[in-house]
């Protein structure tokens, strides 16, 4: 008999990582006091979050792009992380491609569409 794991139990652990703020890091974050010492542009994540079939096998959480995040400090931006603003660090993601962030005035990064997915067991 194949192993499964079912579908609602996989959204709980989804709920699990889904953050509500979002912050370009240089570097990857420990934890969220890291994340505060790293971070380079930040804002609570704007649009719902949703869950979905994985592309592959299992589900996936897509956040929505985020445009106009505020630039609080100049630097290369690595990874994103997602918390809950409060003390906890959801999940943390490398990007593709790193962003050089320059602060100042009214600055701000777009921060693109991204998935976490929890494939199915097998």
């Amino acid at each position: 008999m194949p192993n499964r794991v079912d579908v609602a139990k996989i959204d709980l652990q989804l709920d699990i990582v889904q953050g509500t703020h979002i912050h370009l890091c240089a570097g990857e974050p420990s934890d969220y006091a890291d994340v505060l010492t790293r971070q380079l542009a930040t804002q609570t994540i704007v649009g719902a979050q949703n869950k979905a079939a994985g592309d592959t096998s299992g589900r996936k959480l897509t956040t929505p792009q985020q445009v106009d995040v505020p630039i609080s400090a100049g630097g290369d931006a690595d990874h994103c992380a997602h918390t809950d603003g409060s003390g906890d660090l959801k999940r943390v993601h490398a990007l593709a491609s790193t962003l050089t962030l320059v602060a100042g005035p009214g600055a701000t990064v777009t921060i693109n569409q991204h998935e976490h997915e929890i494939g199915a067991t097998s």
